[in-house]
C-alpha cells in the first residue's frame, strides 16, 4: 500500500449489466479472486434486468455497490450513471468493464501502472482473449477516415481502445465530460470517447500485460436492430470527427459494407440508413 500513497490509485470498476446474470456472476467472482490490487471498488449498474441479476448481486455480493436503473438506458447513459457515482466518491480512475469478461492476475495493477507512468496518458486498454483463444483486435487507428483494427504485441499508443475494458483517469472526465449518449444503445461510444480525449491532449495506451477473457457476443444474439444501430452510429461517428474531404475516403470502403448487406439481405435497410443520415446531416445537403 506504500506504493499507492505515491501514485494515484483509487479505482472504481463499473460493470454495466442487462439480463446477464450467469456471466455477471463469473465476472464479479473473477475480479474478487484475481485482482491483487487492493485499492478498488465495484459498482454494478443494472439496466432493469428481468433475470434476477439484481437479487443475485444483493445476495451473493453484498459489498458490491448496486445501482438499479428503472429502464434500459443503453451503454453510454448506463455507464455515465456509474461514472458520476465514482467521481462523487473521489475516484482517481474509472474502469469500464463488460459483464461478459473474466479478469486475469495483475490485470488492474498493470493498467494503473501504465496510466501513472505518464501524466499525459488518459485512457488505458488491455489485451482481450476471445472464447476461441484468439486475441481480440481491440485497438483502432484511423487515417483519413479509414480504420485499422488490430492488437499490438507490445505496449503502444493507439487512437482508440474498446470499452469492454477501459481505464479512464478522472482528469479525462473532468475535461471532456461523459460518454455521448447519442450513440444509443451501443456501438461507437468508446471510439468517440477516445477521439475526444485525444483531441484534448490525452494519450490512449494499449498494454498486453493486462489480460482479460472476453466472451464477446454471448450476451446478445445478432438481430436486425444491431445491424441498424451499428451502421447508424458508424455514420454518426465519422460525420462527427472527420472533415468532409476525409469522408470521401470512406466511399472507397463502402462497397464492402454494401456487398455484405446484400449477402445478408439487408441492402434496403442499409440504403435507408444512408438516406436518413444524409437528410439529417447538413454537411451533405
Amino acid at each position: 500500500m506504500v506504493e499507492l500513497k505515491k501514485q494515484k490509485g483509487n479505482v472504481y470498476i463499473i460493470v454495466l449489466n442487462f439480463n446477464g446474470k450467469p456471466l455477471l456472476r463469473k465476472c464479479i467472482e473473477s475480479i474478487q479472486n484475481k485482482t491483487f490490487y487492493r485499492n478498488y471498488k465495484i459498482i454494478v449498474v443494472d439496466n432493469n434486468s428481468q433475470d434476477k441479476s439484481v437479487e443475485m448481486i444483493k445476495n451473493s455480493f453484498p459489498k458490491v455497490k448496486l445501482i438499479e436503473n428503472p429502464k434500459n438506458y443503453g451503454f453510454s447513459k448506463g455507464n455515465n450513471i456509474g461514472i458520476r457515482k465514482a467521481l462523487k466518491n473521489e475516484a482517481d480512475f474509472i474502469l469500464l468493464l463488460n459483464n461478459d469478461t473474466e479478469v486475469r492476475k495483475n490485470w488492474l495493477k498493470e493498467m494503473v501502472k501504465v496510466a501513472n507512468s505518464d501524466e499525459k496518458i488518459g485512457i488505458v486498454g488491455s489485451k482481450q482473449i476471445l472464447p476461441n483463444g484468439k486475441i481480440q483486435k481491440s485497438c483502432y487507428n484511423y487515417r483519413y477516415g479509414l480504420s485499422k483494427r488490430f492488437a499490438p504485441q507490445k505496449m503502444e499508443e493507439v487512437d482508440c481502445v474498446v470499452a469492454s475494458c477501459m481505464l479512464i483517469k478522472n482528469e479525462v472526465v473532468n475535461k471532456i465530460g461523459f460518454l455521448d449518449e447519442n450513440f444509443f444503445p451501443i456501438y461507437f461510444e468508446d471510439v468517440d470517447y477516445c477521439f475526444r480525449a485525444r483531441k484534448s491532449g490525452f494519450k490512449i495506451i494499449y498494454t498486453p500485460e493486462s489480460i482479460i477473457y472476453h466472451y464477446k457476443g454471448i450476451t446478445m444474439k445478432k438481430q436486425d436492430w444491431q445491424f441498424k444501430t451499428y451502421h447508424t452510429n458508424r455514420l454518426r461517428f465519422f460525420s462527427k470527427h472527420f472533415l468532409t474531404s476525409w469522408l470521401i475516403m470512406r466511399f472507397l470502403v463502402e462497397p464492402w459494407n454494401i456487398l455484405k448487406a446484400l449477402k445478408e439481405g439487408r441492402l434496403k435497410t442499409l440504403f435507408s440508413i444512408y438516406s436518413r443520415h444524409i437528410r439529417s446531416n447538413k454537411r451533405f445537403i
